[in-house]
């Protein structure tokens, strides 16, 4: 049995469902998977540093002082593999010990084409590097040329359509984190006559934002994978908004399909999004809209429509019918073991 350290991002929203992900997907391929809780051990790290000694510690400084446990956690396990989900908070001293150790190391990057600037570099540290955005493959490639894009999964164990209260319904569903152009779309949509439901990461919003009466969970909470998919399951039709914020605008104009897509996709869930180049290759015939009142408009349009929501949602669940973690999974341990 192929023994696998999963380190975790970070987070524990967004990114942390794309890690729960791939573990289920190495465990399916007969992997015994132990993890290592990054998280959690940059929050006690933090929490000590600033209680003894320096009450300003960030959390990239306390990650410093965690390098020491991944070291031994992974010494501890000797696992024949080391995915990394991310690598916020990783060194790659680090990953140059852990592979001199011979514990090959996969490095998964998650937040393409956005933070490629700062994330690129760590590509030079793993034995195989996926990004979930090919935009700047070329740029990780000069960094490690066994750098590889593949797209996002969904997870058949979470992604399913199910039957859920009435709590759960709603008109249409977003989830995804609140990063201010959303935020600024969002509040620009007309969304009178329509049942709304906006989960997710949401704490920026401000206290007379329009968009806090439509929080499908409290604003100071996370909305974790299996309660997207409950979300997913009760409403009429989904929304992707893609982000814009990046450290340089040519950063936020990505390629790739994000997450919440394949997932929206593989419970048969309708959606309208913004226009991406994965998408229109992909779902050629899904809907998209150019500003909030083409939004508005099309949104009561397809609530409108119920046979043409339906045979939609058939087309894009046939889509992505194998684009699971299962089988990212087989095909990063065959390219790296």
């Amino acid at each position: 049995m192929t023994r696998v350290l999963l380190v975790e991002p970070g987070p524990d929203f967004s990114v942390a469902d794309v890690s729960n992900g791939w573990k289920a997907g190495l465990e399916a391929n007969g992997c015994d998977v132990k993890v290592f809780p990054m998280g959690h051990w940059v929050a006690w790290m933090s929490a000590a540093s600033q209680a003894i000694d320096d009450p300003d510690t960030t959390d990239h400084q306390a990650a410093q002082l965690v390098q020491p446990m991944l070291r031994g956690a992974a010494l501890d396990w000797w696992p024949d593999l080391v995915v990394v989900v991310s690598g916020f908070y990783v060194s790659g001293e680090t990953l140059n010990i852990l592979r001199a150790r011979r514990m090959p190391v996969a490095v998964i990057f998650t937040e393409s084409p956005y933070e490629d600037d700062d994330q690129a570099h760590l590509a030079a540290f793993a034995d195989l590097a996926i990004v979930n955005d090919p935009t700047n493959l070329d740029l990780f490639r000069q960094h490690n040329p066994n750098t590889h894009w593949m797209p996002h999964a969904w997870d058949p164990r979470v992604h399913r359509r199910q039957v859920v209260g009435k709590d759960y319904r709603s008109d249409v569903c977003f989830v995804g984190s609140g990063f201010p152009s959303r935020i600024e779309t969002l509040e620009a949509v007309d969304w009178r006559g329509i049942d709304f439901a906006l989960a997710g990461h949401w704490f920026g919003l401000t206290e007379d934002s329009p968009l806090r009466q439509y929080l499908a969970h409290p604003i100071d909470c996370c909305c974790p994978n299996d309660e997207a998919a409950k979300l997913y399951s009760g409403t009429k039709l989904g929304l992707n908004i893609y982000r814009r914020e990046a450290q340089r605008p040519e950063l936020s104009q990505g390629w790739a399909m994000g997450p919440r897509e394949v997932e929206l996709a593989a419970i048969g869930v309708p959606f309208i999004t913004e226009p991406r180049g994965e998408n229109r290759e992909r779902f050629p015939y899904l809907p998209t809209f150019d500003d909030p009142v083409d939004l508005s408009e099309k949104l009561r349009w397809w609530l409108g429509h119920d046979i043409e929501r339906q045979a939609l949602a058939r087309r894009l669940q046939a889509a992505v019918a194998e684009q699971t973690f299962d089988e990212h999974a087989r095909r990063l341990l065959a390219a790296v073991l």
